[in-house]
Order: C-alpha cells, then structure tokens, then sequence
C-alpha cells in the first residue's frame, strides 16, 4: 500500500498533536498526585489551586464557593464596627474569639453579644460564659436520625434536674445514665456526651408519639459536657426575643451597606493576612462614613481639632527629641552633616 506524501505529512502532524495532548494529559496528572500529596502532608481535606488560603464554604443552603469569612463586631449605639476578622472557616469556631477582642478594645467586664444561628456552638458559649459575655445565639435546629413523631415529645419537653443528673419525659418517666461520656463526631469536631434512658419505653403506651426507633432500643436523650451553657443562652433567646431581633439592624447594617450601597461584594487580594488588611480598610471608610451621617462635617472638624489640641504638648515634646537627636547625629557623623548640607545648598 503506498501512501502519499500529502496523506503521510497529515498523518505525521496528526501523531505529533496525540503526543503534545498526551504529555499535556501526563503534566496534568502529574498536578493532581503532587496535590493529593500535599493533602496528605498537610492534613487537610481541601486545596485551592488559585488562593492558598481560600477554602470551599457553604454561602448558603448547598451553595458552596471558594472564598474567605469575613467577621465583625458592631455596636448596637451607632452600628459602628469594633473589629474585624477574616477567617478561611465557618462560624462555628469565633464566637469566643471576636468576643473577647471586643472586649479587650472596649475596655468593658462584661456585654451581651447577639449573633445568628451559625455561631451556635456549645464549646464556644461555654468560653463567652467564662469571660463573662452574655450571649443571645439563635439555637440551631434539631437535627436527628431518628425524627420525633409528633412535636410534644420534642427534646426540649425533657425536663432535667441537676441535682439526680436524670431527665423526666413528658409522661413522668424518669431517664437515667450509666455516668459514661461518650465521644461524639462532628466532622472534625469532638465533643462528651452523656446518654440518658429508661426501660419504661418499651411498655409506654405513647411509644409511637415520642420515638421510630426499634422497640429494644427505645428514646434516649444526650446531654453534651456544655448542654448547661447553651440551655442558659437557649432560655435567653427565648425569653427575650425583642433583644434578639435587635441583631439583624445590628450586624447585617454594616455589610448592607458596603455590599449593596457600595458594590463591594468581591475581595482584590490573595492570601489571608492581605484580604484580612483589605476587609480592615473597607470597613474603616465604613466607620468613617458613619461618623460623618452621626457627627456631621462640622462635628468631625471640631473633634480633630480637639484631638490635635490634646496631642500637642506630645508632638512638641517629640519635635525636641528628634531636635537634639539629629543634631548630635550629625555631630558624631561629619560625613552625614556634609551631605545634608549639600541636599540643602541643592534646594535652594
């Protein structure tokens, strides 16, 4: 069979384009097993390839996109912004941490923080409570394996005593632990929890209202080592839920403003510590803002002018010590003295 030249010079560059997309295929399998082994080295369960530091979070409902959290603390007088943070995590694990640094710049013993269902986390309430900050976190809901039938046995109709350490239903059963904590996983949290029971179950005649699960099993109730915390901060969002809906004109004020006002709903910067920097600035010109709508300009003019008042026996003090400090410089350096005074004689 005799090709032709013509024929054998398109099968010829067909060959060279299936090696440069093999090799290409190779290179690219190549990225993925040195990704999968920095996984491994790192311990972590995600990389991204564009931002080291950017990490896949849920926006909302089952909506997931690489992108940053950026937390912040507002005051409930004026919607000022204390502090700010970015993190690369959800809510769950900063409730305590932007707690107490609203804290230490506030200079206060104690305040009530307000945050949303995301925060809700028993660790994290427990730390609040020690620091002595009240906080109103909306409790997240219930969710469970086995679903309740019917709302009237839900698990906030168990009533508990501190003093037995027992649970009563609410059919007057008494439920009981055998004392052991038992670890609880939450995708890569841990927390103790005790498992209270009764053998009344299996004869109650309410059986079917209060629990699907198997007969031998029964309804048992588990009480986690901060359960004493998030029932006092429950009880709180409960009994005062006028304070609580205090938190949307709060916290979602700041971010209203700069995301829908502004247009700012993208950072320019990569990597943690400069979106941090970046999410610092916006939110500085925020406050800026917002003194200039509460103070006005007039205000504002007669507050820097009552700063710098203050200030200026400091800068005077200063402007001596910088005084006597470059004269003797230049005193102990000829060579500096003769090339400030040349940079001068230049000048003029």
């Amino acid at each position: 069979m005799v090709i032709e030249p013509a024929a054998a010079k398109v099968q010829g560059e067909r060959k060279l384009k299936v090696k440069e997309c093999l090799q290409q295929l190779e290179q690219r399998r190549q990225k993925y097993i040195d990704l999968e082994r920095q996984l491994k080295e790192t311990g972590q369960d995600q990389v991204s390839t564009t931002d080291q530091d950017a990490r896949q979070l849920l926006i909302r409902g089952d909506i997931a996109e690489v992108a940053y959290n950026a937390q912040t603390t507002v005051d409930s007088k004026h919607n000022l912004v204390i502090d700010t943070k970015v993190i690369n995590t959800t809510d769950r694990k900063i409730l305590s941490t932007m707690g107490l640094q609203a804290k230490e710049i506030l200079n206060k013993e104690s305040f009530d923080l307000l945050a949303d269902k995301g925060y809700h986390n028993g660790e994290e309430l427990l730390k609040c409570d020690l620091i002595n900050i009240k906080t109103y976190v909306a409790p997240q809901e219930n969710i469970s394996g086995n679903k309740i039938p019917t709302p009237e046995y839900q698990g906030d109709k168990f009533r508990y005593s501190s003093q037995e350490d027992c649970y009563t239903c609410p059919e007057g059963q008494t439920l009981r632990s055998n004392g052991r904590w038992y670890k609880k996983f939450y995708r890569t949290h841990i927390s103790l929890v005790k498992q209270y029971k009764t053998k009344a179950c299996r004869e109650c005649p309410k059986r079917c209202w209060c629990t699907s699960s198997p007969i031998e099993r029964g309804r048992w109730i588990e009480r986690s080592q901060y359960q004493d915390s998030v029932d006092a901060n429950n009880l709180r969002v409960r009994n005062e839920k006028e304070k609580y809906r205090l938190r949307q004109t709060m916290s979602e004020h700041p971010f209203g403003v700069v995301k829908r006002q502004w247009g700012y709903d993208h950072v320019m910067m990569k990597g943690l510590q400069k979106t941090d920097s970046e999410i610092s600035l916006i939110f500085l010109c925020y406050n800026m803002k917002r003194v200039m709508n509460i103070m006005g300009i007039n205000g504002i003019l007669k507050a820097i002018k009552a700063f710098s008042q203050c200030l200026s026996p400091f800068l005077s003090c200063f402007s001596h010590i910088f005084t006597v400090y470059t004269s003797y410089y230049f005193q102990l350096n000829p060579i500096s003295q003769k090339r400030a005074f040349t940079i001068q004689c230049s000048r003029i």
